[in-house]
This record gives C-alpha cells, structure tokens and sequence, in this order.
C-alpha cells in the first residue's frame, strides 16, 4: 500500500540487486493514482485504493496532538477493517507475504488488522 507508486518500485529494485540469486521476489506493486503507474512502469492503478484515498485523506482533516488541523487520514479503524476484508478476499492478496506502506507513514496503521489478527508482515518504507 502506498500513495508513491516509485518508493516501492525503488524498494523493489534495491532487494532484486541485493538479495541472492536464489531469492525470488513476486511482487505487485498496487497504486491509487492512475497517473503514477505510467511513469513508473511497473505498478498497477486500483479504484478501491483511490476510493479509500480520496475519502480518508485528500478529503480529510484531522486535528494533531498540538490542537493543529491537518491533512491525514480520518476513521483509521473503519478503513483497516475495509482494506482487511477486500485484502483476505482476494486471491492474489491472500498470499501475500509482505505488505509495503509507504507515505504518509499514517497509511500503514490501515495494514495494523493483517498484521494483529491475520499474521501478515509489514513494512515500512518511508
């Protein structure tokens, strides 16, 4: 999960040239804006991603632990619930060994569900 399609196309890059030969990697790099797969080249644009960007973060506005309001992501727990239920229904993303979170770091807590209560691994790419 990540709104930067290249941060984890870079990831990507770094383990294929350091990991060993021997270490396959099989890995789909999921975008929410259809404009930044084109310029990457190696990501796939989804409508569910963008539905859960546009309605929890491009549209929201939380307050901070200082009082200020900010731009971030807004019903956390509703949202890690719905990523949780499209994620373990899908075929593909049932056998997931990692998952990616990249920007806003916020974004990973929506993973929290498939780490806590499915055994699933996170990572943070910051």
């Amino acid at each position: 999960l990540g709104t930067h399609a290249p941060y984890i196309s870079g990831l990507l890059a770094l383990w294929r040239r350091s990991l060993p030969p021997h270490f396959e990697i099989d890995a789909m790099n999921v975008a929410h804006d259809p404009k930044r797969c084109p310029l990457v080249g190696d990501c796939v644009y989804d409508a569910f991603f963008t539905r859960i960007f546009e309605m929890a973060y491009t549209d929201a506005v939380v307050e901070r632990c200082d009082g200020l309001l900010t731009k971030g992501l807004s019903a956390l727990e509703s949202i890690a619930n719905s990523v949780s239920n499209v994620f373990l229904n899908a075929p593909d993303a049932r056998s997931v060994d990692i998952w990616i979170c990249t920007y806003p770091a916020v974004s990973c807590q929506v993973l929290l569900p498939l780490v806590e209560m499915h055994e699933r691994a996170v990572v943070g790419y910051l």
